[in-house]
């Protein structure tokens, strides 16, 4: 099974302080695969990281690049970075007393189902669901 960090920091805890300006809350930031040790500045406020039943880490690593567009510089064709991260999560979706658990329980990882997860995931590149 895949883990996901995802940014969770929400734009509207603090509109006088900017967040990252380019991140928006639920982008798929990283994929490791379950157990996996992450690092201490990647926790609570600031990010979560599910787990998404079923989802091998080949699959998600789909989920965690950057949104590209393409260009034109000088007559010439070009690719650029739109977005960090192309795919996003409806934070709304996921169960919120699973969430809130990792708010109290060290280092408690709220699992996903793959129906759950397809359910919640948007694709900046066209704004709907996938």
């Amino acid at each position: 099974m895949a883990e996901l960090l995802l940014y969770f920091k929400p734009a509207e805890v603090d509109p006088t302080a900017p967040n990252d300006p380019v991140r928006r809350f639920g982008d798929i930031v990283h994929v490791l695969p379950d157990g996996s040790q992450w690092g201490r500045q990647e926790c609570l406020d600031d990010f979560l990281v599910i787990r998404v039943e079923g989802l091998a880490c080949e699959e998600a690593w789909q989920y965690a690049g950057p949104l590209l567009r393409e260009t034109l510089v000088a007559g010439l064709p070009g690719v650029e970075i739109a977005a960090p991260s192309r795919y996003t999560l409806d934070m709304a979706a996921l169960d919120y007393d699973d969430v809130a658990l990792a708010y109290v329980s060290d280092w408690h990882v709220p699992v996903v189902s793959p129906v759950e997860f397809l359910a919640a995931l948007k694709d900046k590149a066209d704004g709907r669901n996938n």
